[in-house]
């Protein structure tokens, strides 16, 4: 759809159309054109959802998940590695 359904809650954030196809687009940017509190409180509904699920916080928070994940398991593979009586094979 065009407007990136993953992102845009139609109806709510923003309205989704096919894409290719041009006549629905035209029908609502005229609808829209038509109603610009609806186009504000879209807007505004944007913005937060933005905010809320895609802001440096929710990107910092989750990175620092990934990369306290990658630590686990180097940690888990050093240990595993220099395990005793490990045994080894030549390459």
């Amino acid at each position: 759809a065009g407007g990136i359904p993953e992102i845009v809650d139609d109806g709510v954030t923003g309205l989704l159309f096919e894409p290719g196809d041009a006549s629905e687009l035209a029908e609502k940017t005229r609808y829209l054109w038509k109603r610009p509190g609806l186009c504000s409180q879209m807007g505004h509904a944007g913005r937060a959802k933005a905010l809320e699920q895609y802001g440096s916080d929710v990107h910092y928070e989750r990175l620092m998940v990934i990369y306290d994940k990658a630590r686990a398991s180097a940690r888990a593979r050093a240990t595993e590695l220099s395990a005793p009586g490990r045994k080894t094979r030549d390459v």
